[in-house]
């Protein structure tokens, strides 16, 4: 553990230090590119007694005069280069973000069709369930209604061999011939 620490406590500082002597570095360099070109302008305007920036027209805005560093690229939307790339970036990632909405929309629409499609196929197969089952349930009740005539007529035979049956035992002798009268008293 000992060993750890001691490795961060050197590592650790190091690091810091060359992050912050970088920073520095890169600030003076861009201070000294700055003042060069700001030399080079001066020098190049004092041939004609004008500054450099006045002659191409980019030193003046505003009643202010600006470096010719930061104007540096300027055309008619009053941009520098790098206003102009950061324009150009930004155009780049606002086409991307469209495409990607337009994706996501697109992915959104197919998920809903797919949503949509599972839905009518589950409402398909329980219609086609519902449909077996009301196929067969109308043939048992045909099948029941058949059974009920037959039954039914069944019930008609019977009630008049019971009609019969109840009208001959009141009334026997209007079923039999006078010998078969007999014939029955006889015995």
């Amino acid at each position: 553990m000992e060993f750890w620490q001691s490795l961060l406590l050197v590592i650790v500082p190091s690091v810091i230090t060359a992050i912050v002597t970088l920073r520095i570095s890169r600030k003076s360099q861009l201070n000294s590119i700055t003042k060069a070109i700001d030399e080079l302008s001066r020098k190049l305007g004092e041939f004609n007694d004008v500054p450099l920036e006045h002659q191409l027209g980019v030193g003046i805005k505003n009643d202010n005069i600006q470096s010719l560093t930061k104007q540096i690229g300027i055309g008619k939307d009053e941009k520098s280069l790098t206003g102009q790339h950061k324009d150009i970036i930004d155009l780049i990632t606002s086409d991307k973000d469209a495409r990607a909405e337009a994706l996501k929309k697109f992915s959104k629409k197919q998920k809903k069709i797919l949503e949509t499609t599972e839905e009518f196929k589950l409402f398909i197969e329980d219609w086609e369930k519902k449909t077996a089952e009301y196929n067969e349930l109308t043939a048992e009740a045909e099948r029941l209604r058949e059974q009920n005539e037959e039954m039914k007529a069944c019930i008609i035979e019977k009630e008049a061999e019971i009609k019969k049956l109840t009208e001959y035992a009141q009334t026997p002798e209007l079923y039999c011939s006078d010998e078969e009268d007999e014939d029955e008293l006889e015995r």
